[in-house]
């Protein structure tokens, strides 16, 4: 039975010895040897893992400019936004927002580094780290895997496929119960709710943490197997289409780019597993983070090249239209130069128009092939 006036928390090296020791509800003891270091370097301050700090800061920079360069080229191009470039926008707050709470712990709360290398500052600041990583983390992949499943139904609308269109909606339904019940689940893991935050509370012989392994590895198979048969569409798509084989493999491989998100979903479920049933939760943490963070950032960047490519062909394709046709031929500066009437030279202009006009016919053909082999590698 609970006391009605528990003792104090233990704070300092008490409150160390005492997480060592197993007396923090939710935190596994240390073995004999983690603790005989943890009373060895009680004293040492390790430093944070720079490498790690460099990787999250510069995962997020490549997102955010893939993202703008997609955003400025799609109002270019449509003079809009649309549902697809929208939903990257809360995904992307929510992605600096996680990568602002990662940097924090690895510069101020001993994130990367073992649970025997932490001083009592940063195991009192770690905690609310990891508490809300899950949550900047959940929704940001929400509404990148919504931004994803938005464009590949825009595109298997065009598909005489009802077996797809029918797969995307599962994947809109998988996402919309799935982001309420894992916030549900996981802000909830122990109670009182501040416990999840608060060390001295982890103490507090009313404070109860539950195991959620088997809830781990439920969410994370089912997660996986959603990613991979949504990520199996654009692949049957462009299987089906009719292209010359070097744009086919393009696009296959544009298609297949989601696959490496999808992999990391998986060592992030794998990591999470080993996180719940480690004591040195500051260091399985860290590669928790390093997955969670390539998971968001390849799913964005594999979902926005397809369109940058499309786009950037686009443009290159117009310059060298618009090249071609403002470029005079050598023969036609060797031919007659003495001879320039008024007739020849409307008859030269006439031929460039109606020679444009062929350029730009061929041009739109192109253009709306184009589109459809691209637009179908955007639902990756």
């Amino acid at each position: 039975m609970a006391s009605d006036n528990p003792a104090p928390a233990p704070t300092g090296f008490a409150a160390l010895v005492a997480v060592a020791n197993g007396e923090a509800e939710g935190i596994r003891a240390l073995s004999s040897e983690a603790i005989q270091k943890r009373l060895e370097n009680y004293d040492k301050n390790y430093p944070y893992s720079i490498g790690l700090f460099i990787v999250i800061i510069s995962l997020t920079v490549m997102v955010l400019i893939v993202l703008l360069l997609r955003w400025w080229l799609s109002w270019r191009y449509h003079g809009r936004l649309i549902l697809e470039d929208w939903l990257m926008l809360p995904a992307a707050v929510f992605l600096c927002g996680l990568t602002a709470n990662t940097t924090f712990g690895i510069a101020t709360a001993g994130l990367g580094k073992h649970i025997w290398q932490m001083t009592y500052e940063e195991t009192v600041r770690v905690l609310p780290v990891l508490y809300v990583h899950m949550p900047a983390y959940i929704i940001s992949t929400f509404f990148t895997q919504m931004s994803i499943l938005a464009c590949a139904h825009r595109i298997v609308g065009h598909a005489s496929c009802p077996w797809l269109r029918w797969l995307v909606r599962l994947g809109f339904w998988h996402w919309v119960i799935w982001l309420p019940t894992t916030l549900s689940v996981f802000l909830t893991q122990c109670l009182p709710i501040q416990s999840n935050y608060t060390l001295s509370m982890r103490f507090d012989p009313n404070t109860k943490c539950k195991s959620y392994i088997p809830v781990y590895v439920i969410v994370a198979t089912v997660h996986v197997i959603v990613d991979f048969a949504i990520l199996a569409v654009p692949i049957y798509l462009v299987l089906k289409l009719r292209l010359p084989i070097r744009k086919k493999i393009a696009a296959l491989a544009l298609s297949s780019l989601g696959f490496l998100a999808a992999s990391c979903s998986i060592f992030r479920a794998a990591f999470a597993v080993l996180y719940s049933r480690s004591a040195d939760i500051t260091f399985i943490a860290s590669w928790i983070a390093i997955s969670s963070h390539l998971e968001i950032s390849l799913a964005i960047i594999a979902s926005s090249l397809p369109r940058l490519r499309q786009r950037f062909s686009l443009r290159a394709s117009t310059a060298m239209v618009a090249l071609s046709d403002n470029t005079p031929s050598k023969q036609q500066q060797a031919v007659n130069p003495h001879l320039k009437s008024a007739t020849k030279h409307d008859s030269h202009r006439s031929g460039v128009g109606n020679h444009f006009d062929r350029e730009s016919q061929l041009s739109g053909e192109s253009e709306k092939k184009l589109n459809n082999e691209n637009d179908i590698g955007l639902a990756i």
